[in-house]
């Protein structure tokens, strides 16, 4: 079924992936899907988010080892044809339903902090640094900075004033 969705978002966009198109695409009836995900968000949401943490974020090491591989990996997550097409439809429902950003952030944002905060308190030896990721933040590029604090972000300041969102 996420398959299913991952596909019809990567070849008609949010709008057009709905609980019934997608229902006839996987040739099962709609109810069978509401009882799995009650709105179009929230199905999309599950397929896109389906991805595997990077195995680098799980050992202890520093924090300027941690940061490039966190940023390829976000980088890499909204680089997918899924993934970019079902972003400005589930921005706009994150701005009409602020609980539903609440449940993404905490799902999110929290593990994001603790493996930071793994990161940071993580010993200083270099040795213990995964040796195809050491790289320092001078060589981090400048555009990424801004992209690691947007989580924090409230979905209601999400405007074009905004500047901290340079994607």
């Amino acid at each position: 079924m996420r398959e299913t969705v991952r596909r019809m978002l990567a070849a008609d966009g949010y709008q057009r992936t709905t609980i019934p198109a997608v229902a006839r695409a996987a040739g099962i009836g709609a109810p069978t899907i509401y009882r799995r995900w009650p709105t179009q968000a929230a199905m999309v949401e599950s397929a896109i988010a389906d991805r595997p943490w990077p195995q680098e974020l799980a050992a202890p090491s520093e924090f300027r080892y941690y940061l490039p591989v966190l940023v390829r990996a976000v980088v890499g997550y909204f680089a997918d044809p899924a993934t970019r097409a079902a972003m400005p439809g589930l921005l706009v429902e994150y701005y009409r339903e602020p609980s539903q950003y609440a449940v993404l952030a905490e799902r999110t944002e929290m593990p994001l902090r603790e493996a930071f905060r793994r990161a940071h308190a993580g010993p200083s030896d270099p040795a213990n640094a995964p040796t195809s990721r050491a790289r320092t933040r001078s060589s981090t590029p400048s555009w990424a900075w801004p992209s690691i604090t947007a989580c924090s972000v409230e979905p209601r300041t999400m405007h074009s004033s905004n500047r901290s969102w340079t994607w």
